[in-house]
């Protein structure tokens, strides 16, 4: 990803991130290198190609609704653009991490059903 996050949105409401948010997008494949007495072998494992360190600044309607949603383990349409345009998009399971009173804030992880959507510029 390159820059900040423009908009998120989960299950069809649009919500409001703070403006450094800087949104980490773990790797869907792990990749290890096996020693042989010749070439080396590959062994690639999936993984879950969880969004991390999603700071959104939530009233307290909002934060109700995240809170259900997360509790129901929901699984809905989620997503977000990017500074450069690019939309990415996925059916996905909410978790809160954290909350910040003073600042309104709420930390969450999406966790895709599968792979994710991912619409360039």
């Amino acid at each position: 990803m390159s820059g900040s996050i423009e908009k998120f949105w989960w299950d069809g409401t649009t919500y409001e991130v703070k403006a450094d948010a800087d949104f980490t997008e773990n790797a869907e494949y792990e990749t290890e290198g096996i020693a042989t007495s010749g070439k080396t072998l590959f062994k690639s494992t999936r993984k879950v190609a969880t969004v991390e360190g999603i700071d959104l600044i939530v009233n307290g309607v909002e934060k109700q609704t995240l809170r259900d949603d997360a509790r129901a383990k929901k699984i809905a349409s989620a997503g977000y653009k990017e500074e450069d345009g690019t939309v990415n998009n996925a059916k996905c399971r909410l978790q809160i991490v954290s909350r910040t009173t003073s600042e309104s804030k709420m930390a969450v992880v999406l966790i895709p059903v599968g792979a994710w959507e991912v619409t360039p510029a």
